[in-house]
């Protein structure tokens, strides 16, 4: 048999109380909700039309969207893209003082921001909407500054040093003593310094994850045999750092004629432990003379004289920044999906399943009962 459609008995009735006179009643109310809705287009002396609807009535919204917005509304504000940063980073990166003595200046309550004394270690504040003052002053806006130093031997590398030895800060010019060096030169060191203000750009190309490679020549009293630069390039572990550090394209020079006494060598390194070089080259018993890094990177230290300085030009600041394979293999890294956790306490979490699971199991075989 031929199954008929079941209509229920609300389909039905629905069906029986609507008149064709309701249908067209809805219908040209629809029609005249969606003329109402549009926009009515500009006439030939600029003013606007409005739709006019079954009633003949003009509809109300159309003006809406010609009319100009009123002169007593107030402007957007805009607001600059920023990130907060901690004060203290904030304070040193003016140039006003360093970090450890910006904490002090906090904790003294010397800061205020807003309006506010703030007195929290760790506090943050966002330089391009709130108001820092330090000691009843605005904080000072320095531009980031990206230099090249020669430092000459006798200097050390910090800002200052309880035993009032000199610092490569005697030789810079005053407005550019808010510059921190990236890595440093002992005393008895000399060459290329990186100097900047600019925090991140440090750590970039000081960090080794990012490969910045650092070349170096040095002289030794002695030639290095096969043996002793063997175990340079492998690798001498440094105490007590437990670290393992290697030197990497290590050649000999020409020896000069007038000074047989000394063997020079080119190296290159990527780490910067704490006298790394001197120390690897005294743990293989191979002391050295003379210290003398020519290269930063892709910054040559050239015919730049010892305590002079010059601005990093804009390609050079750019290949220091540029990607490192750290960088390609992160990116290239696919995403560790990692299982939710369940939020009842005695639901399971999804198993991951591996091969073979997920069988049907086989059936128990059940003993008959004895007795």
């Amino acid at each position: 048999m031929i199954s008929r459609p079941r209509h229920s008995k609300t389909s039905l009735k629905s069906k029986k109380s609507t008149p064709a006179s309701k249908k067209d009643e809805s219908k040209s109310k629809k029609e005249d909700n969606k003329k109402a809705a549009r926009p009515s287009s500009p006439g030939k002396n600029g003013k606007t039309k409005g739709r006019k609807t079954s009633s003949g009535e003009v509809s109300k919204n159309s003006s809406q969207y010609f009319s100009k917005p009123s002169p007593n509304k107030p402007a957007p504000k805009h607001t600059v893209a920023s990130k907060s940063l901690r004060l203290n980073k904030l304070i040193a990166d003016s140039g006003l003082c360093s970090r450890r003595k910006a904490d002090e200046l906090i904790s003294d309550g010397k800061v205020i921001v807003n309006g506010k004394r703030v007195n929290t270690l760790g506090a943050s504040a966002n330089p391009a909407h709130d108001e820092i003052l330090v000691n009843g002053k605005p904080l000072p806006v320095i531009k980031p500054l990206y230099l090249a130093f020669h430092k000459p031997r006798g200097y050390i590398t910090t800002r200052h040093d309880e035993l009032d030895r000199k610092t490569i800060y005697a030789l810079l010019p005053e407005k550019w003593h808010s510059v921190d060096p990236a890595g440093r030169l002992d005393k008895d060191s000399s060459g290329i310094l990186i100097l900047s203000n600019d925090g991140d750009f440090i750590n970039r190309i000081t960090h080794p994850r990012y490969q910045c490679n650092k070349r170096y020549r040095i002289t030794t009293e002695k030639p290095l045999n096969e043996a002793a630069a063997q175990h340079l390039i492998n690798g001498v572990l440094l105490q007590p750092e437990n670290k393992l550090a290697k030197i990497e394209n290590l050649k000999a020079l020409p020896v000069e004629t007038n000074a047989p006494k000394e063997w020079p060598y080119e190296l290159t390194l990527q780490t910067g432990y704490n006298r790394q070089i001197r120390r690897s080259f005294e743990a293989v018993g191979f002391p050295v003379l003379k210290l003398k890094r020519v290269a930063f990177g892709n910054v040559k230290l050239g015919q730049l004289k010892a305590g002079d300085l010059r601005p990093l030009k804009p390609f050079e600041i750019q290949q220091l920044l540029k990607p490192s394979s750290h960088d390609a293999l992160k990116s290239a890294r696919p995403a560790v999906k990692t299982p939710r956790k369940s939020k009842l306490a005695n639901e399971k979490p999804h198993s991951v399943k591996r091969s073979g699971q997920g069988l049907p199991k086989p059936k128990r075989k059940t003993r008959p009962n004895s007795g």
